[in-house]
C-alpha cells in the first residue's frame, strides 16, 4: 500500500495554534509601536512650531496670537514650513497665548496616544488637562 504525502488533521491543528499564539502577541506590540511612532510625529510638530513661535518673538518682540485648535496662526505663516499642518492623524495642535499660559498643545481623544506621549516626555514636562497634553513656554 502507498503511503500519501500531506499533512494529518492533529499536526494541521497545531500550526494554527502556534500561528495564533504568536498573533495574539504581535498585534498589539503592532499597534503600541504605531501609537508611538504617531507621539513621535506629534512631538516633533511641537518643535516645529516652538522654533516658529520662538522665532517670531525674537523678531517682533511679541508671542503670536492665538489661534483654535488645528488652525495654523496667521503670525506664524512666515515661520512654519510650507504646507505644514495643524492636523495631524489622530491629533491636532493648538497654540494657546493667553489664559494664564503660553504654549503648544496636543488635543487629542486618543488617551494611547496621550499615554504614549506621557512616556516619551515624561509627566512633569508637560502641563495635562483632559485631552490636552501642553508644553508651556511662559506664563502669559
Amino acid at each position: 500500500m502507498e503511503r500519501r504525502g500531506g499533512f494529518t488533521l492533529v499536526e494541521l491543528m497545531v500550526v494554527v495554534v502556534i500561528v495564533s499564539i504568536l498573533a495574539a502577541i504581535a498585534i498589539p506590540n503592532y499597534r503600541l509601536m504605531i501609537t508611538k511612532a504617531r507621539a513621535a510625529e506629534a512631538l516633533g510638530d511641537v518643535d516645529v512650531v516652538y522654533v516658529a513661535a520662538t522665532s517670531h518673538m525674537a523678531n517682533q518682540h511679541t508671542w503670536p496670537q492665538d489661534a483654535a485648535s488645528g488652525t495654523v496662526p496667521p503670525d506664524m505663516d512666515g515661520y512654519l514650513p510650507d504646507d505644514f499642518s495643524f492636523a495631524g492623524e489622530g491629533y491636532e495642535l493648538d497654540w494657546d497665548n493667553g489664559g494664564g499660559l503660553v504654549g503648544i498643545a496636543i488635543v487629542t481623544d486618543n488617551t494611547d496616544l496621550g499615554n504614549a506621549l506621557l512616556s516619551l516626555v515624561g509627566p512633569n514636562a508637560w502641563f495635562v488637562s483632559g485631552n490636552r497634553y501642553m508644553r508651556v513656554l511662559e506664563p502669559s
